[in-house]
């Protein structure tokens, strides 16, 4: 009722609002009574009225030509303009209330038209509910009569009819069903081997220690020049005088890989170095040095360790001459030299500590000391200080002619070797390849021992015992 008595009232508006719409667009501006009824329509008016009276009072005296004719007539005109304007207002006004209304009006039609649509449907479905309740109510009274009757009838027959019905016998297993033993073993093996898998992959792929050989190559990319393996049992300046002794057989396959290094042949310098200390390089250098002086070379030994020397206490030689003293002094180098005992070996120790030793080894001294000892020697065979830390090695490593890095077995990390490597080849040596010292193949495996000579050593020693017997 509300929606149809909002929609008669908008009916009425809609058509108030075209009535007013068609007045004013049949009549003009001047006849119509809402145009009049405006305040600026008659403030307009009186303004023309009084411009034209001027106009006339001008033109008693004056002709068409004259200026203030002109100006009045041209203030006419703008008048005229304005009236226009208002009256387009008008139209424009009344037509956009004549939309608004029309607007409302079908939009309150709409409403009621769904209202009525609504109620209708809401009949139909009281009268469906209805229909479906009585016959509801029908069903539910025969029901309720066949329940009587049928419980009179079992009453009276006296049945007794039960709903549980014997399907299969039950019969004893003859063995448990769980656990299975022998499943749970094969899962338990799988499982097992699996978890070893993940693990050994694992270990490999985050353990970065330079272990066998073959890591020299695959973690460093360096040409491996040979392997020195751990002396078990036996002094290493002992096993060093044995020739049959697996450290000597090591540094002798060291030394025939040196021969032939370059294509020149053995380099004329070499440098020993690694990346941290006490990795073998003073016994690598001697172990160089006296395997060449063997073979009949001239060879030198220089210990250019400034900070830490070595070289003179394993050689038990007096220090108080010697790379420092000449590095400082112009001293001649048959000054510092010193017999190693051995034939063709001859040994410059390091001297005294010096207070800056880099800049010893950076000076044009150093240079001409190198090209020196190499016009007067065969090989010359530098002990120098690890490279981590320090720059004397990679200053030495520009001057020699070949570079031995040397890498101890299971103490060596990948990255701490390959930061040495890249300082060292900031200053483009010729780096020969590694050395893998102290290495024990037995730690590893059966093939290792065999590969590089351990059980074959070992057997050899047994028999002689045996023959000695």
């Amino acid at each position: 009722m509300q929606l149809n008595a909002a929609a008669s009232q908008a009916r009425a508006n809609r058509i108030a609002a075209e009535s007013k719409l068609r007045s004013i667009g049949r009549t003009s501006l001047l006849s119509n009574r809402e145009a009049m009824s405006n305040p600026v329509v008659q403030q307009l008016f009186t303004q023309r009225a009084e411009i034209e009276a001027k106009l006339q009072d001008e033109l008693t005296r004056h002709l068409e030509g004259h200026p203030n004719v002109r100006q009045l007539r041209a203030q006419l005109k703008s008048i005229d303009a304005q009236l226009n304007i208002a009256a387009n207002n008008l139209r424009s006004s009344a037509d956009a209330e004549y939309q608004a209304a029309l607007a409302t009006e079908r939009q309150l039609e709409a409403q009621v038209n769904a209202l009525k649509s609504a109620t209708l449907a809401e009949q139909d479905r009281s009268v469906e509910y209805n229909l479906l309740a009585r016959e509801a109510d029908t069903n539910r009274a025969l029901y309720d009569g066949l329940l009587q009757r049928y419980k009179e009838l079992n009453a009276s027959a006296g049945i007794s009819n039960s709903n549980i019905a014997i399907v299969d016998r039950a019969e004893a297993p003859l063995s448990h069903s769980s656990p299975n033993l022998l499943k749970n073993l094969a899962y338990a093996l799988l499982i097992g081997l699996g978890l070893a898998g993940v693990t050994t992959f694992l270990r490999n792929q985050f353990d970065d220690t330079v272990r066998v050989p073959e890591d020299v190559e695959h973690k460093l990319e360096l040409p491996l020049l040979g392997v020195i393996p751990r002396s078990r049992g036996v002094d290493l300046d002992e096993a060093l005088t044995d020739p049959k002794s697996p450290v000597s057989e090591g540094y002798n396959s060291l030394r025939g890989s040196l021969l032939y290094s370059t294509s020149q042949g053995l380099p004329k310098s070499l440098l020993i170095t690694s990346s941290q200390p006490s990795e073998g390089k003073t016994t690598t250098s001697y172990a160089i040095a006296q395997g060449f002086a063997r073979m009949g070379r001239k060879v030198l030994l220089v210990d250019v360790d400034l900070r830490r020397p070595s070289v003179h206490r394993r050689l038990d030689l007096d220090n108080e001459k010697g790379m420092s003293t000449l590095l400082t002094h112009q001293d001649s180098v048959d000054h510092v030299l010193k017999p190693s005992g051995l034939k063709g070996l001859d040994v410059i120790t390091s001297g005294p500590v010096p207070p800056s030793p880099t800049e010893l080894i950076a000076s044009v001294r150093m240079e001409e000391l190198i090209e020196e000892l190499t016009a007067r020697y065969d090989v010359v065979v530098f002990d120098s200080p690890p490279i981590l830390g320090l720059a004397d090695a990679p200053l030495i490593s520009a001057l020699v002619d070949g570079v031995v890095f040397i890498i101890e077995s299971e103490r060596a990390r990948r990255g701490s070797l390959k930061a040495s490597l890249r300082r060292l080849r900031t200053m483009r040596p010729v780096l020969l390849g590694a050395v893998l010292t102290m290495f024990d193949p037995s730690k590893l495996s059966h093939g290792y021992s065999e590969y590089y000579g351990y059980d074959y050593y070992s057997y050899n020693s047994s028999d002689k015992k045996k023959k000695k017997g």
